[in-house]
This record gives structure tokens, C-alpha cells and sequence, in this order.
């Protein structure tokens, strides 16, 4: 299949299509340029600048041009154009973002193929205490207080 620019993917929504509800397991590229709502499953995922993908997209790559909401798992890089807004829960193995990208959610990364979405988180608590004694310790004194 091809977009007109001589370009050829194996499954391309066009820029006045609207798919819903679809559940895809596509081998190759996929490219999005209108409007796709449900499940797909590709290895390169291209969504274009004024494309919208809402749902669940699982790809070994992606490149982000136009707008992908609600959960992006990406075992390898994740390009996000300047044009460029993803929202919601996703996962990847690296990412690259130009000036302008919009990245709203929680985002994970896997470390040598290791989900870290699940890690437990590291207790930080302790910080707050030693920061409230380092501002203690480096607080001026003031007349009339004296040191022991």
C-alpha cells in the first residue's frame, strides 16, 4: 500500500479516514495519517502531523509527528517530532524528542531489555530529613544566639 509519496507500508489509514475499534497485528510499517481508535501491533509505527491514534499501539519503533493517547509500548526508540504530543502510559527502550514535542503521562524505560515500569519506587524520605539538618547546620545565627 502506499500514501502518494511513493512511499510503500503495510497498512496505511489515510488522511480523510477515520478507523475505530480496530484490533491490528501488522508485520512491517504502519503509517497513520487520519484518525485510528483501538489496538494495533506493528513493528514501525509512523503517525503523522495531522494524524490522531487513540489507544493501545505496541511497535519495536515509532516516529510521533502528530498525536498518540492512552498506552505506547515501544521495545525500541520513540521519536517524538517537534509536532509531536503523546499522552498517557507509555513504555520504551529509548527515546528522542526535538524541540516542541509534547510528552504528557508517565513514561518508563527498559534498562538492557528490563521493564522498569514495576521496580519498586526508591524511598526518598530520608532526604527530606538530612536536607531539613543541612538547612539547620547552615542557617546564620542570629545576635543573642550562641554557640556551645
Amino acid at each position: 500500500m502506499s500514501d502518494g509519496n511513493n512511499k510503500s507500508y503495510e497498512f496505511y489509514v489515510g488522511e480523510k479516514t477515520s478507523l475505530e475499534g480496530a484490533a491490528l497485528e501488522i508485520e512491517g510499517t504502519a503509517k497513520i495519517d487520519g484518525r485510528f481508535s483501538g489496538n494495533i501491533t506493528v513493528n514501525h509505527l509512523i503517525i503523522g502531523t495531522d494524524a490522531a491514534v487513540i489507544g493501545h499501539a505496541t511497535c519495536k519503533s515509532a516516529d510521533v509527528e502528530g498525536v498518540i493517547e492512552d498506552r505506547l509500548d515501544v521495545s525500541g526508540k520513540l521519536m517524538v517530532r517537534s509536532t509531536g504530543r503523546v499522552k498517557g502510559q507509555v513504555n520504551y527502550g529509548s527515546i528522542q524528542t526535538e524541540e516542541g514535542a509534547t510528552l504528557l503521562g508517565e513514561f518508563h524505560t527498559s534498562v538492557d531489555g528490563v521493564d522498569m515500569s514495576n521496580k519498586p519506587k526508591a524511598d526518598v524520605s530520608r532526604l527530606d530529613n538530612l536536607s531539613s539538618a543541612f538547612d539547620t547546620i547552615q542557617s546564620p545565627k542570629t545576635d543573642g544566639e550562641s554557640s556551645k
